[in-house]
């Protein structure tokens, strides 16, 4: 019995290769999970020109690799009811992702954007893969401690 077990997990290790139209621009492994960016260029019969970026294999973000623009619009949604709130609002985002969210808050909307990332390989991933502006200020923390130690209002 011991050995079809110890078969199996060999087997079940095996990491799959991407596709043809799939190329892996950044993979990184740590004790955070897992970082993957790939560019697609095509799928099936459809032309892409999309960057994607993966945490832990769950998609956090995809843009259009020409013009930076999110390929994903509830980020659009969000930041037009944000637009509501008077321009240099300050702004706090728990989680960076590909940094598209912060962008549009920092670049379209006029908000002083604070963004609170736990993995400090994220904000570098999204700054050079994603186009992450340099005046999104970022803070490397667990968001949960963040909010309980920072001397910041968060109440408007």
């Amino acid at each position: 019995m011991l050995v079809p077990v110890i078969l199996f997990s060999f087997v079940a290790i095996k990491t799959q290769q991407p596709g043809k139209g799939v190329e892996v621009q950044y993979f990184s492994e740590g004790l955070l999970g897992q970082l993957l960016v790939a560019d697609v260029s095509h799928y099936r019969d459809q032309k892409f020109n999309h960057r994607y970026l993966f945490v832990n294999r769950i998609g956090q973000t995809c843009l259009d690799k020409d013009t930076l623009k999110s390929k994903w619009g509830d980020i659009y949604y969000l930041a037009s009811i944000c637009s509501k709130f008077p321009e240099k609002s300050d702004a706090l985002i728990l989680g960076v992702g590909g940094g598209a969210f912060a962008n549009i808050l920092q670049n379209n909307v006029g908000f002083n954007v604070d963004a609170v990332e736990l993995d400090r390989r994220v904000p570098e991933v999204a700054r050079h893969y994603f186009g992450l502006s340099d005046k999104v200020n970022i803070i490397v923390d667990d968001a949960r401690h963040y909010l309980e130690e920072t001397q910041k209002n968060m109440t408007s």
